[in-house]
């Protein structure tokens, strides 16, 4: 570990970082033992941080059960817990892996946190703003990530055409001409809102 508290780089079965990512170190029991700088000021602006350092935690113990000391030798394959965490700043996604003693000089469990993209609303939130539908709202979020109508279409069990219709009305009740203008709009707080009066 360097002398900042950083774990410099490398990999870890399971998961793999790169200097200056956010991360904490646990014990093999899944015992918090130090987070870097990078995770504080991660935390530091999060509202939400009670909740993440508890899915954090959660996973470390997770991953320290299953690569019990007994078990580690037999178990060779890679295993990545994984979780994503919504808070209020962003969403999150999380990475375990079980270091290897000659990395830092013993045993532990590394989890990552990465800051994925601003929280998009919730369908309940956009349907109030925007007076969408409720099957509008999903499709408006799926949009926001970037999805073709074919992907909607599939994530929402709806055929191509509907899903087309669901983009459509979407761009209109939003006032927008570009697909690639959804997620700004969708981020952007209510009273920065132009009316589409």
């Amino acid at each position: 570990m360097a002398a900042n508290g950083d774990y410099g780089g490398g990999a870890a079965l399971g998961v793999s970082w790169r200097a200056g990512q956010a991360a904490a170190l646990y014990s093999t029991l899944g015992v918090p033992l130090h987070q870097n700088g990078r995770l504080r000021e991660l935390l530091a602006g999060e509202p939400e941080r009670g909740r993440l350092r508890e899915e954090m935690d959660a996973l470390a113990r997770v991953l320290a059960a299953r690569w019990s000391v007994p078990n580690r030798g037999a178990a060779a394959q890679p295993i990545e817990p994984r979780a994503h965490v919504r808070g209020a700043a962003a969403e999150y996604r999380l990475l375990a892996g079980y270091l290897d003693p000659e990395l830092i000089g013993a045993e532990g469990v590394l989890v990552t946190v990465e800051r994925r993209w601003p929280a998009l609303p919730l369908p309940a939130e956009l349907t109030a703003r925007f007076t969408l539908t409720a099957r509008e709202a999903e499709a408006a979020l799926l949009l926001a990530q970037g999805l073709t109508d074919a992907a909607i279409a599939q994530r929402l069990a709806i055929s191509t055409h509907t899903a087309r219709r669901y983009s459509e009305r979407v761009l209109r009740k939003l006032g927008l001409h570009s697909r690639s203008a959804v997620a700004i709009t969708l981020l952007r707080p209510t009273d920065e809102r132009a009316d589409p009066a």
